[in-house]
């Protein structure tokens, strides 16, 4: 790797963790204070005692008459400065790093004030987006009905169910194969998986508003997600990257058709329908 490289890695590594940079080096920073001022308490201690020894022998030169008034006034403060000096330099790396660890710490809270300001006006954004989205894609489903009406474009949806079945009928299930969610008592035929499954009325369109909130959120949900929604453990083979997108969103969410049909036994059954996408262009 070459030297450009790694400084445009570094680069984007600061840029991305900028606000946790800030507060690691504020935490060593204050870390480092710490140890500093534990080790000066101890060197300032040793100075403590050291001028109150040198206090003790001026004074008793003065008593002793070795030194006049005015010299020992002026030894005092000399050596009071110089004891000053001494306790400043000991104690000043530790009064430093806290210095430095309190200005990072601000530094990192206006930061992170930045960001949360910034990601509020990006979901806020993003909301009108998705409900501007929401419209247009309303507006254009709901199209057809109004040129068919809302009769009209059942009767086309359970003819395309029959076409696709090759019947007026929805083949019987196997007792083996066939799902039992909680609460069931209504039959459902997912006709693009071939998938049956029992479950409480209203199941899907529980798990239809649950992937349209996702869809919007994520931009897409996948069959997967669905089969989640409704209580399911059934996750078809590569139902995790088929599904619907957020163009997929009709009036009443993501575009899963319910068409009442029997079964060939005569029994009342659900049959969904839909068209979905591959939500990966990675896949091989």
């Amino acid at each position: 790797m070459k030297l450009p490289e790694v400084i445009d890695i570094v680069k984007n590594f600061e840029a991305d963790n900028h606000t946790r940079i800030l507060t690691g080096c504020a935490a060593a920073a204050m870390i480092g204070a710490v140890l500093c001022a534990f080790k000066a308490g101890s060197v300032v201690a040793d100075i403590i005692k050291g001028r109150k020894r040198e206090s003790e022998n001026e004074l008793l030169d003065l008593q002793d008459g070795r030194v006049t008034k005015e010299s020992f006034d002026i030894q005092q403060k000399e050596n009071n400065k110089k004891t000053i000096v001494k306790v400043a330099k000991t104690v000043a790396p530790a009064v430093g790093l806290a210095g430095v660890s309190l200005l990072l710490m601000i530094k990192a809270q206006k930061d992170n004030e930045s960001v949360i300001e910034s990601l509020g006006v990006s979901l806020a954004a993003s909301k009108v987006a998705n409900d501007k989205l929401m419209e247009t894609v309303k507006a254009q489903k709901s199209a057809e009905e109004k040129l068919l009406g809302e009769p009209k474009a059942k009767a086309v949806q359970e003819e395309t169910v029959k076409e696709k079945l090759g019947s007026d009928r929805v083949p019987d299930p196997d007792p083996i194969n066939l799902e039992h969610l909680k609460g069931g008592g209504v039959l459902y035929y997912d006709l693009v998986m071939d998938k049956y499954f029992e479950g409480p009325l209203g199941i899907v369109d529980k798990g239809i508003s649950e992937c349209t909130i996702t869809a919007i959120q994520d931009m897409a949900v996948s069959v997967n997600e669905f089969y989640d929604a409704v209580g399911s453990n059934f996750h078809p083979k590569f139902g995790d990257i088929l599904g619907w997108r957020a163009e997929d969103i009709g009036p009443n969410g993501i575009l899963i058709s319910k068409t009442s049909m029997l079964t060939e036994s005569g029994k009342p059954c659900v049959c969904l329908d839909y068209d979905f996408h591959l939500l990966t262009e990675n896949f091989l």
